[in-house]
C-alpha cells in the first residue's frame, strides 16, 4: 500500500488591488504588500504624526514658492518592483511634475518613482527593516531618501549613487537636486 503525503497548502498571492479592497475595510490598520504577501505594521504613535506634520508644513511653505510637483503624505503607496505583488508605503514622498506631469492622475497605488522618499522612524521599526526598504526605494527610482530618527535628532540622507550622509540636528538638511532651494536645519524637523 502506497503512502500518500499530501501537498502542503499554496500560498494565495495578493496583489494591489487585493490590498486596497484589505485597507478599505480595515482603516486606521497599516498594511504593506511584500511579493504577494501582506505585511502589517503597528500604527505608528502621536510623535511619528507630530514629527510628520512638521516636515509637511516645510514642504508647503516650499511648494508656494516653487510649484514643480506634488507632495504626498499618509502613507502613499507605490508599487515598486515592477508588478502588482509588492506595494511600499512612504511616510513622505515629492514627484517632480517632469517625472508625473500635473494633469496627470493615478489611481491606487503609484507606479512612477518619487525623486525624494521620507521615512520616519518608529520604535517598531526594525534596522534591517529600514535598510531593505531604503534599498527597495532607492532600486525602484528614488533620487534621495531622508530618514529622520525622533529618538537621536538625526536624519540620513541616501542618494541613488549610493552616498549615505549622517546628520546631526545642528546641521542643515538641504533638497540637493531634487528640491532646489530646499533648507532647513535638522533640529526643526523634531520641533525644536
Amino acid at each position: 500500500m502506497d503512502i500518500i503525503i499530501p501537498a502542503p497548502p499554496t500560498k494565495t498571492l495578493l496583489t494591489g488591488d487585493d490590498l486596497l479592497l484589505i485597507e478599505a475595510q480595515q482603516p486606521g490598520k497599516l498594511f504593506e504588500l511584500i511579493e504577494g504577501e501582506l505585511k502589517e505594521y503597528p500604527v505608528p504613535g502621536i510623535d511619528h504624526s507630530e514629527y510628520e506634520f512638521l516636515i509637511v508644513e516645510l514642504f508647503a511653505a516650499y511648494k508656494k514658492q516653487n510649484k514643480i510637483g506634488r507632495f504626498l503624505v499618509g502613507e502613499a503607496g507605490f508599487y515598486t518592483r515592477g508588478d502588482n505583488k509588492t506595494v511600499r508605503m512612504a511616510d513622505m514622498a515629492f514627484i517632480s511634475y517632469a517625472r508625473m506631469p500635473a494633469e496627470k492622475k493615478e489611481p491606487g497605488y503609484g507606479r512612477i518613482a518619487p525623486e525624494l522618499v521620507v521615512e520616519i522612524v518608529s520604535p517598531s521599526n526594525s534596522a534591517d527593516e529600514m535598510e531593505e526598504k531604503i534599498q527597495e526605494w532607492l532600486r525602484f527610482g528614488a533620487l534621495l531618501v531622508w530618514v529622520a530618527y525622533p529618538k537621536t535628532r538625526r536624519v540620513h540622507v541616501y542618494t541613488h549613487e549610493g552616498q549615505i550622509t549622517i546628520l546631526n540636528a545642528e546641521d542643515t538638511l538641504t533638497g540637493g537636486n531634487v528640491l532646489p532651494g530646499f533648507s532647513v536645519a535638522v533640529r526643526e524637523l523634531f520641533g525644536e
